[in-house]
């Protein structure tokens, strides 16, 4: 799994894309997914400005489905219906 695949799953899942960032950043209250040098891969949660509970990985499919199974099984974290699910606003 790359980046890209882990978003669109996430999103699959109904995770709130508030909760996550695939492309690293400081975002509040997420969980996010970046690169360091030589490499390597990292997740981490961002809130207020600093990053907590940094885990590194190898490769990135590794971190990929780590913050998957960490989104999807964290009961804390805001769901929304899936896209595929959502009712279309009829015209009136």
């Amino acid at each position: 799994m790359n980046r890209q695949e882990l978003g669109d799953a996430l999103l699959a899942a109904g995770v709130n894309p508030r909760n996550f960032s695939v492309y690293g950043g400081l975002p509040n209250d997420a969980v996010c997914l970046d690169t360091l040098p030589m490499g390597r891969w990292v997740v981490y949660y961002s809130e207020r400005g600093s990053r907590f509970d940094v885990v590194e990985f190898d490769t990135e499919s590794s971190a990929c489905e780590y913050l998957y199974g960490l989104l999807v099984r964290e009961p804390s974290v805001q769901r929304i219906e899936p896209l595929e699910d959502r009712p279309f606003a009829e015209d009136e």
